[in-house]
């Protein structure tokens, strides 16, 4: 209806259904009987858990209490609701009875949209990697996301420093990149493949976040915690990049 037949058509991306658009596809579910939306994309979710943090999916609270009481052995656990943007939404999870607590305060719609429960790290540095194209051109970048604090007092988004290249994502592979880099282009890379795969995709836009920080027994943990498709807080770099490349 809109006339955007391919991704030259859109500056963002389009997906069959709602829940591509989310978090939610970064994990699989808690079982085989778990509820999923229409469409659910149970290859796809099987195929990322080695470059995502150890985490489940679920849709209503009976599947989010099973998951969580299987990741809290091993440690704290992060609850994520799927429509929240810009790193609100989160919640800190260090017991059953905390995550019974949030799931009843938030109510059955918020959970019914999908909550995403991983595992919870400290120390955390996350890295953006993305790929744009506009106009014909394409240009791809890596780089640190910052933090700020909202009027809530919540930690958020708080912009990214990012370095740009022409060309796509591969570009960067014989990039003189630090190791936390190459791990991130390595691993949003391998979750880019299989989005692609997902029924109607198509996007101009493609940006993920990388989490590296360390997990309770100590060890150093990384994985793509979300994909954007849509115009994101890394759209006005991408915009003056494109002008800047083009001059």
């Amino acid at each position: 209806q809109l006339g955007v037949e391919d991704e030259r058509g859109i500056f963002g991306g389009c997906v069959e259904h709602a829940h591509a658009a989310t978090k939610a596809i970064s994990h699989p579910l808690w079982n085989a009987a778990a509820e999923a939306p229409e469409g659910w994309p149970h290859e796809m979710t099987h195929a990322v858990r080695d470059v995502v943090l150890p985490g489940f999916t679920a849709f209503n609270a009976e599947d989010a209490l099973a998951a969580g009481r299987s990741l809290l052995g091993d440690g704290d656990v992060r609850l994520k609701f799927v429509r929240a943007r810009g790193g609100g939404g989160q919640v800190e999870i260090a017991s059953l009875e905390a995550l019974e607590t949030a799931l009843r305060e938030v109510g059955a719609t918020t959970v019914g949209d999908g909550v995403v429960l991983e595992r919870n790290l400290v120390d955390v540095e996350t890295l953006s990697v993305g790929e744009a194209r506009l106009d014909g051109r394409v240009l791809s970048y890596t780089g640190t996301q910052t933090t700020t604090s909202n009027a809530r007092g919540e930690s958020v988004f708080g912009g990214s420093h990012l370095r740009m290249v022409r060309g796509p994502l591969s570009r960067f592979a014989g990039a003189d990149l630090s190791e936390r880099e190459r791990t991130a282009v390595v691993k949003a890379r391998a979750f880019d493949a299989q989005a692609m795969r997902l029924p109607g995709f198509c996007a101009s836009r493609r940006n993920y976040d990388v989490a590296f920080g360390t997990d309770a027994s100590g060890a150093e943990v990384s994985g793509v915690l979300e994909q954007s498709w849509r115009i994101g807080g890394a759209s006005g770099a991408e915009l003056a990049a494109f002008e800047a490349f083009r001059r």
